[in-house]
C-alpha cells in the first residue's frame, strides 16, 4: 500500500516537470527565429539551441532545489519513506543532468 502512494508520489513529480519542459520547448520553438538577424543575403545566425539548453539546465536546476526543499519538509515531518523516494529522484535527476554536461 506505501509502496503505490510512493510511486503516485514520483510519478506526480516527473509528470509535472515533464510537462512544464515541454511547455519551455514548445515555447522556444514557436517563438525562435534563426534569420531575426540577417540583413539582406548575409545570414547572421544565433545560437537558439544554447538558448533552449541553457533554459532547461536552469529548470532542472530550480527543479531539484524545490525537490530537495520539499525532502526536508518531509524529513522534519517524519515521513521518511517519501523523503527517501525523493532522495532517490534527486540522485537520478543529478547524475542525468551530470551524463548530459559531459
Amino acid at each position: 500500500m506505501m509502496t503505490k502512494e510512493i510511486i503516485i508520489h514520483i510519478a506526480k513529480r516527473l509528470g509535472i516537470a515533464v510537462i512544464l519542459i515541454g511547455i519551455i520547448s514548445a515555447l522556444w520553438y514557436v517563438s525562435y527565429d534563426p534569420h531575426k538577424h540577417c540583413i539582406g543575403d548575409e545570414h547572421r545566425h544565433t545560437d537558439g539551441g544554447l538558448g533552449l539548453f541553457v533554459m532547461l539546465y536552469m529548470f532542472s536546476i530550480a527543479a531539484l532545489i524545490i525537490v530537495s526543499i520539499e525532502t526536508l519538509i518531509f524529513y522534519f515531518t517524519k515521513r521518511y519513506q517519501k523523503g527517501h523516494a525523493n532522495l532517490l529522484m534527486i540522485l537520478f535527476v543529478a547524475v542525468l543532468i551530470g551524463l548530459v554536461m559531459l
